[in-house]
């Protein structure tokens, strides 16, 4: 396993209330990459939006901390359902976003998805069709193209 740049602690996030905290807690951890390309996906969520509740095609929801952590039970909802926890994302940044995130953490989990979406090209499209029909169970409307510039 690779060695780690930092310690990822679910409990350093069990205040976290919006969005907002990323910033925050970026500003603790200046070089830390995951972090920083969290940032620029929360800033650039808008430019994939069509409109309200409507995505552009080729889109995922990326958790921020992962669903592969072991959330605290005691939490309603856990962490994965919460607002500030995700970030819509193209899937190539999807890739992107657990590839940094394997780099400075070193999680198993984190790598499991990275082979996933690096699969052959029957994985691929299988993702894709997962990831339409989460779209669809969460009431997302889909399969819009983004505007041209």
């Amino acid at each position: 396993m690779k060695k780690s740049l930092f310690t990822f602690n679910l409990k350093d996030y069990e205040t976290f209330s919006s969005r907002d905290d990323w910033f925050k807690i970026a500003q603790k951890e200046p070089t830390n990459q995951y972090l920083a390309l969290i940032l620029k996906s929360i800033e650039e969520e808008s430019t994939l939006k069509i409109e309200p509740n409507i995505w552009a095609k080729g889109t995922e929801k990326h958790h921020i901390i992962p669903n592969f952590e072991k959330f605290p039970k005691s939490n309603d909802p856990p962490y994965k359902e919460k607002e500030w926890n995700w970030v819509q994302v193209t899937t190539s940044r999807h890739l992107e976003l657990h590839t940094t995130r394997f780099e400075t953490y070193g999680q198993f989990g984190d790598q499991v998805a990275i082979n996933f979406r690096n699969g052959n090209s029957e994985a691929s499209k299988n993702r894709i069709e997962l990831s339409h029909q989460n779209q669809k169970k969460n009431e997302v409307v889909l399969g819009v193209p983004l505007p041209s510039n």
